[in-house]
């Protein structure tokens, strides 16, 4: 198995042949996106790089292009700048070298030695050439991006941004566990919504295994991952509104209310430990109908709300129609997905362009903007709330009837109980055959897919996260500069950066 779910097979190019390749691609009439770049070395001695692309082409298709032998490759970043902080990555992770164009201090090196100095107590060094700490707007973890800006006449005339100020190292922890843990590594990556990041680690853990889960299982997952997208997107806007205290305070009511619907069906409060390789431990109660009625009546009144402080605002209007603006062509190139790239025009979404769960069986519209400015932002989100809404109704009036899990709920036998704890023991549980996974699902703030890598035993060969934020965040540094440092906070609310998600 290698493959990449809805599309056709991976392509293998040698190195030296990587940058004619991405030309050609490019230049073709149906224009190549990169969707993401990383790259991994084989375990044991005498390990081999290998560089893995994952690219989509005008008509929607999917596929891999696979690099072997990747210790020494050309730089993409002139073709597809969003292989930028990757590259950057790879150098400082795996020391591979990159050819063709500068490659600037790896990315994690400053991040590990600036924590390292706060660990021993170290002074604070000053900001370097005049540039002052950016406040983190976020209203759940503040104080996690590491973004900096010079000033001249309090207009942005540069930025940086640097990622690496949690350092989760997740993809290197969860090669040592097996299969059925992933979900619950992963889920520890975003606070805002941990059941998308466990979903996405589950549905590509149970690709690579070739397990199908049962439909009720599917809509309840949907179900979840539905609420779960209107509590992140709670939390943005109370980080776009923060300054309205009003405002502000609703969203976070609301997000209480996602927060019940979660904890009945689930029993968490943001359903986290629920998932099972073929199942979920989750089911709809009788409650469940009059908790999702209470959460669209209160979703319905906080985006007349946000919209009368914002969108329909004049005064608001007025400072952000137009800022920060991001066109269509400019948020493909940086490989931007979700909320950030519909606002630009581009209507897709991997709910419907590469369906998983049952999405292809649900109507939903997909918002989008025009001027890919704040204000579309804001409005693109509002109106995907709704959107998901509608898609938590669909789900629990179309209930298929059947198990949740494949795993028995009533009381076990010695060796049915002796196979349950196998699954999660070292040295036993799933052992798919070898090959690759890439599995893309939409959450709240855009394409957030696993790649996992398979070697036969019970634990990942390698794993890799494609984090939506991680890109959006790159683009801070191009899209900063011009902005008013009033206005600033409000230009990285809306693109709603998820911090720990980033560091990997």
């Amino acid at each position: 198995m290698n493959e990449l779910i809805g599309s056709r097979s991976p392509q293998t190019v040698a190195a030296g042949e990587l940058l004619s390749e991405a030309q050609s691609l490019s230049s073709q009439s149906e224009t190549t996106r990169l969707l993401d770049w990383h790259a991994h070395r084989s375990r044991g001695p005498g390990s081999v790089a290998e560089a893995v692309l994952q690219l989509r082409d005008g008509t929607g298709r999917r596929w891999q292009l696979l690099v072997p032998d990747a210790d020494e490759l050309p730089s993409l970043s002139r073709i597809w700048p969003a292989v930028a902080w990757p590259q950057r990555e790879a150098v400082e992770r795996l020391g591979l070298r990159f050819t063709g164009a500068e490659i600037p201090t790896p990315l994690w090196t400053a991040a590990v030695r600036a924590a390292r100095d706060e660990e021993d107590g170290a002074e604070e060094p000053g900001e370097p050439d005049g540039f002052l700490p950016l406040g983190d707007p976020g209203a759940t973890t503040p104080y996690r991006l590491d973004l900096r800006v010079r000033l001249k006449r309090r207009i942005i005339e540069a930025a940086q941004a640097l990622p690496g100020k949690t350092h989760s190292d997740f993809e290197s922890l969860a090669t040592r566990q097996g299969y059925a843990q992933l979900p619950l590594l992963a889920e520890g990556l975003n606070e805002q919504a941990p059941f998308a990041v466990g979903l996405a680690a589950i549905l590509a853990a149970e690709a690579l295994l070739c397990v199908t889960p049962s439909g009720r299982c599917r809509r309840v997952r949907m179900l979840l991952a539905e609420a779960s997208r209107i509590g992140a997107h709670c939390a943005w806007l109370a980080t776009q509104l923060l300054a309205d205290k009003g405002a502000w305070g609703e969203a976070l009511a609301v997000r209480e209310a996602v927060a019940a619907l979660l904890a009945d069906i689930s029993g968490s409060r943001w359903a986290t430990g629920v998932h099972r390789i073929g199942g979920i431990h989750a089911d709809v109660t009788d409650n469940s109908p009059a908790l999702l009625a209470v959460l669209a009546i209160a979703v319905e009144g906080l985006c007349v709300t946000a919209r009368r402080h914002t969108i329909d605002n004049r005064k608001w209007r007025r400072r952000f129609i137009g800022s920060a603006a991001i066109d269509a062509e400019t948020a493909q190139r940086w490989a931007l997905t979700g909320p950030v790239l519909r606002a630009a025009g581009v209507e897709f979404d991997v709910r419907r362009d590469a369906p998983y769960l049952d999405y292809d069986e649900v109507d939903f519209a997909i918002p989008t903007g025009s001027n890919g400015d704040v204000a579309d932002r804001v409005a693109v989100r509002l109106a995907e709330m709704s959107q998901s809404i509608a898609i938590c109704r669909q789900c629990l009036d179309n209930l298929p009837a059947g198990v949740l899990c494949q795993q028995s709920s009533t009381p076990l036998a010695a060796a049915e109980m002796i196979e349950h704890f196998e699954v999660w023991m070292d040295g036993h549980g799933h052992r798919p055959s070898a090959g690759t996974m890439y599995l893309p699902t939409e959450s709240a703030d855009g394409e957030l897919a696993f790649w996992l890598a398979a070697d036969g035993t019970g634990k990942p060969a390698a794993v890799h996260l494609r984090s939506p934020s991680l890109y959006n965040f790159q683009l801070l540094e191009h899209l900063l500069p011009g902005t008013g440092w009033d206005f600033a906070p409000d230009v990285v609310a809306s693109m709603n950066i998820v911090a720990p998600e980033m560091d990997r």
